[in-house]
């Protein structure tokens, strides 16, 4: 009962220091990092002859999408990559980007990573946090050297002259800040050290060299106070013996979220690539899941990838008359265009696939001038052909009767009136309109006056003129004009008969009667579907014909429509009346981060940053480049960092979100002055005086030494001080695990 009683009193005063140091500066800062394992038989930029400082290797923006250095040139003959020792340039990629999944072969540039959080302590009588490491060999028998054997390779395992130590690594740090105003980085160390923050370049230590220092003060850089930005950290280790690094900074980075390999701020690919997708199937692009995918308990990565048919193996770039069967080294299938059984009754038939446009279908009934089709079908796969009465109506030369001929078209076969008549002085003439016969007399004066039969041939007419006899030839005369100038008037001499001939025109063409001239025609051109418009068009003459040739058009639609966003076509199967449908202009995206839109006026598309939306004033969002909108928790700013912390409060349904200051309980060290002690400061000396003394009391000296281990009393000893004694009575005590020791 004395020692429950005595625990818990304690316990309850140990209650109120945790209330007290709530507010207190956080002891340690983590900078979550991936460390690349690199060897120099894969990588042969490690451990390479001795080299020194050397600027200006990378360049002065990061690559925004893979948070990595870039090298500024990968001209191995460069004289930075010389004086920096970049043997294979193409292989700086590597340093800082997973590549395990490169072949196990000689300077192949493979790497393993190996997950390490460098732990800042806060120091604070300097006000800063520090990471101070004079052999700083994170990864010994890690990654290459987690057994004497990699994958059946003997490896190189080096030393610093007496033990052995991963001399080759690179460090990754991708984290984010909030600028309080006030920060500073002190770097001190080997070899290859950049640091950029808001994605500039401020610490460029490339090249192999003994430790170089590096200091800057956030204030020089144009930032915004309570502004968020990136900081990110890379450091090289490439050559024995020594390495070392040492960090002092107030920059309080955190990682606002991880990948699902644990990576901050990961692209996913630490652990996924091809080989953790394939699929076996050599005709698919095998794709890793987006980086912040949620891998279900019990699940693998591999069950989220995504798998794209890959056409590379085959032989033909795909169109619509190719269909490709992606088997390795097999050909394409050619689209064979069926006809149907409705097709076929239709008079249609195939024709050679479109690349463009696909399958189609030909009217083998095609109306034309100089052939015997009418431009119908019976529905029973034949061409309804021209008849005599039909020829009659298409010659529209109502005088003479015609029958059609294949390859020829409509032929006169014979008058429609009879040549001779019984009575003398009479003979039939033909009403061209409308192709009746009846009898006229012949004037007298032509019939039977000074002309005899041997003044006038059968093309001629007698006529008498001031006694004399003076024929005229029927072709001149109205009588025997047919009234049609899309016909050519000759005479039969054998007959005497008058002949009216067509005037031939070509393709889709033909004769005006109103002008005599051969004219395109677009009723001769046949169209299979509503998005076709019959098109004759004038080609010139062919074998002294003047010819027209179907050259039909597709079928306009929204020449009217101001938008120019609106991408209109016909669509022959649409139910809309005209036919006519739009599809919207599709702006694919830049990037994760710039979104397109298409303007209206000018039909071009435009980019913005994407707007990344939050759900609470707390919560963050933002667009990464990496992996698209990402959400994480606000770090407020607060108005004085060095003595406050902000404190976040999500908005409610009468307040908005807002950030506030709160002082730092104990106040750091920095925020102290000789004259004022805050009564905060006095509150926390006396609870941890009380604290102490309940630790020595009442758990004897293993409950104190704790107390005093991780508050940093300065005592040489437990016993130094006065008031230790033994634990009353020998008895037991609950804090105090053995009361021997």
């Amino acid at each position: 009962m004395y020692y429950n009683t005595i625990f818990l009193k304690t316990f309850a005063l140990l209650c109120m220091v945790v209330a007290i140091y709530a507010d207190s500066k956080q002891p340690t800062l983590t900078l979550k990092g991936q460390i690349f394992d690199q060897h120099p038989f894969f990588n042969n930029n490690f451990e390479p002859a001795g080299g020194s400082l050397r600027v200006g290797l990378v360049n002065p923006q990061i690559d925004t999408l893979h948070r990595v250095p870039v090298l500024r040139s990968l001209d191995k003959n460069n004289q930075v990559n010389k004086d920096g020792r970049m043997i294979t340039p193409e292989y700086f990629q590597y340093f800082f980007s997973s590549n395990n999944g490169a072949p196990v072969t000689a300077n192949s540039g493979r790497n393993e990573v190996v997950y390490f959080d460098v732990v800042l302590n806060w120091d604070d009588q300097k006000g800063v946090y520090v990471y101070n490491n004079q052999k700083f060999f994170p990864i010994n028998n890690k990654g290459f050297d987690a057994s004497k054997s990699y994958q059946g390779i003997e490896l190189k395992r080096y030393s610093d002259g007496s033990n052995y130590q991963n001399f080759h690594f690179c460090l990754k740090v991708n984290s984010k800040f909030t600028y309080s105003g006030y920060e500073i980085f002190d770097f001190t160390g080997d070899d290859d050290v950049y640091v950029f923050i808001n994605d500039v370049l401020v610490v460029d230590l490339g090249g192999l060299h003994t430790s170089e220092s590096k200091s800057v003060s956030l204030s020089t850089l144009k930032l915004n106070k309570g502004q968020t930005y990136n900081f990110d950290f890379f450091y090289c280790e490439r050559h024995t013996t020594a390495s070392t690094i040492k960090i002092s900074t107030n920059i309080e980075v955190y990682c606002p979220w991880e990948d699902y390999c644990g990576a901050c701020q990961g692209d996913g690919s630490n652990c996924c690539n091809e080989n953790v997708c394939n699929d076996s199937d050599p005709c698919t692009i095998d794709i890793c899941p987006p980086p912040q995918t949620v891998i279900a308990p019990g699940k693998k990565i591999s069950d989220y990838c995504t798998h794209v048919y890959d056409t590379n193996f085959c032989s033909a770039q795909e169109n619509a008359c190719v269909s490709l069967k992606c088997e390795k080294q097999v050909a394409p299938n050619v689209t064979v265009c069926p006809l149907s059984q409705a097709d076929i009754d239709n008079c249609y038939e195939a024709v050679n696939c479109d690349p463009v446009k696909g399958c189609g279908k030909k009217f083998k009934c095609d109306y034309g001038f100089y052939n015997c089709n009418t431009g119908k079908c019976d529905g029973k796969g034949n061409c309804v052909k021209k008849t005599d009465e039909f020829c009659y109506d298409e010659q529209q030369s109502y005088c003479q009767d015609y029958t059609c001929q294949e390859g020829k078209g409509c032929v006169i076969k014979g008058l429609r009136c009879p040549v001779n008549v019984s009575e003398p002085c009479y003979e039939y003439k033909c009403d061209y309109a409308t192709g009746a016969c009846s009898t006229i007399k012949i004037p007298d004066d032509l019939c039977t006056g000074c002309c005899s039969v041997n003044d006038y041939t059968k093309c001629q007419v007698a006529f008498c003129e001031d006694g004399h006899c003076k024929p005229k030839n029927k072709v001149d005369l109205p009588d025997y004009d047919d009234n049609n100038p899309c016909t050519i008037n000759t005479c039969d001499e054998l007959t005497g008969n008058m002949v009216y001939t067509p005037i031939k025109c070509g393709g889709c063409e033909l004769c005006n009667r109103k002008n005599g001239q051969c004219e395109p025609n677009n009723s001769l051109c046949s169209v299979t579907n509503n998005c076709t418009l019959p098109n004759c068009v004038h080609i010139g003459n062919k074998d002294d014909v003047p010819t027209g040739e179907c050259q039909n058009k597709e079928k306009q639609c929204g020449q009217d429509d101001p938008d120019k966003c609106k991408v209109w076509k016909c669509n022959a199967d649409s139910t809309n009346e005209d036919n006519c449908e739009f599809e919207p202009v599709v702006c694919p995206p830049k990037g994760n981060c710039l979104v397109g839109a298409c303007d209206s006026g000018s039909g071009e598309c435009v980019y913005s940053n994407r707007v990344c939306e939050s759900p609470a004033f707390c919560i963050v969002a933002e667009c990464s480049e990496a992996v698209g909108c990402v959400t994480y928790d606000r770090r407020c700013d607060a108005d004085d960092g060095r003595c406050q912390r902000g404190v976040c409060y999500n908005e409610t349904e009468t307040e908005k979100g807002r950030c506030e200051s709160v002082d730092y309980d104990p106040k750091p060290f920095i925020c102290k002055t000789a004259a004022v002690v805050s009564t905060a400061v006095i509150a926390g000396v006396t609870v941890a005086g009380a604290v102490a003394l309940a630790a020595f009391i009442y758990g004897g000296k293993k409950g104190y030494d704790y107390w005093k281990e991780h508050n940093g009393v300065k005592f040489s000893a437990s016993t130094s001080n006065p008031l230790y004694v033994e634990s009353p009575n020998g008895g037991v005590n609950p804090l105090y695990a053995n009361g021997a020791e």
